[in-house]
């Protein structure tokens, strides 16, 4: 009788035992989004470093069978390991309930809110979300440090009786999409950028030079004169810098300026040489 109450107790406990030490599957592709010492100790942990700074990407396999696979990808234009990285349950992990919990990270400190530092360690815990996010735990103790001696390569101290403390972060990396590719601004045509040469400070005055365009009978150029008595002078100007242009916009008031469009042609580079040398 006894044996059978034995091996009934075996049976009940065995499978609440297997089941606390299960290990969630954390598989998936996540990428970075920013960076603080909070994630720099989730990945000095997870010994993906390279993936400490923004548009990186961390890439993780398993952990049902009790191995994790971490590769990294470094950057916007790196490419993913090709050599994943193996950690093993019981040696550099292990399994609570729906997370995974990693031996802690020592040799790292926090800025609490009082502004003191404190050095300590960090238990970093993963989790998957049903959002297809990664939940990254980060339980940091440490304390205040006294120095007793330091010197060029080493650094003596203890902690401070009654400092210790304990900080929690949170993050949650989503999963990896590729950057948006970074679109190059198109050069303006070379019509527009020498109209824009000849349209210089001394020649608009108190004129402001604002949309340029280029149309098939030259090239449009938005103004706005402050004044009435402005846009005299400025046409002045422009006849005395021998700038071809004529006005398609008359001036009209809005916006408190006179707004006028001329269409101006620029010069050839052969016709500017020759201005030049005169």
């Amino acid at each position: 009788m006894r044996l059978l109450v034995a091996a009934s107790t075996l049976l009940a406990i065995g499978p609440r035992a297997y089941a606390a030490s299960a290990c969630p599957d954390v598989s998936g592709r996540y990428t970075i989004t920013g960076f603080g010492k909070t994630l720099g100790d989730a990945l000095a942990t997870m010994r993906a470093s390279q993936a400490g700074f923004r548009d990186s990407g961390l890439e993780l396999h398993g952990v049902v069978d009790g191995e994790l696979t971490v590769g990294v990808k470094s950057g916007r234009s790196g490419g993913w390991s090709k050599s994943p990285l193996v950690l093993r349950k019981g040696t550099d992990f292990e399994c609570e309930g729906d997370a995974v919990v990693f031996h802690p990270h020592t040799d790292t400190s926090r800025q609490g809110d009082d502004g003191n530092w404190y050095a300590g360690e960090s238990t970093v815990s993963l989790s998957p979300q049903a959002s297809g996010e990664l939940a990254i735990d980060v339980s940091f103790t440490g304390s205040q440090r006294i120095t007793l001696y330091s010197y060029d390569s080493a650094n003596v101290s203890v902690p401070r009786l009654g400092t210790r403390t304990t900080l929690k972060d949170a993050i949650r990396l989503p999963p990896y999409t590729d950057p948006a590719p970074v679109v190059a601004t198109p050069a303006a045509p070379a019509a527009e950028r020498e109209v824009r040469e000849l349209l210089t400070a001394r020649v608009l005055g108190n004129v402001m030079m604002g949309w340029v365009s280029t149309e098939k009978d030259g090239v449009n150029v938005t103004f706005n004169a402050p004044t009435s008595d402005d846009i005299g002078p400025f046409e002045e100007r422009l006849r005395n810098a021998a700038i071809d242009y004529r006005m398609k916009t008359a001036p009209i008031w809005t916006n408190n300026a006179y707004y006028l469009v001329l269409v101006v042609q620029p010069r050839r580079g052969e016709s500017r040489a020759a201005n030049s040398g005169n």
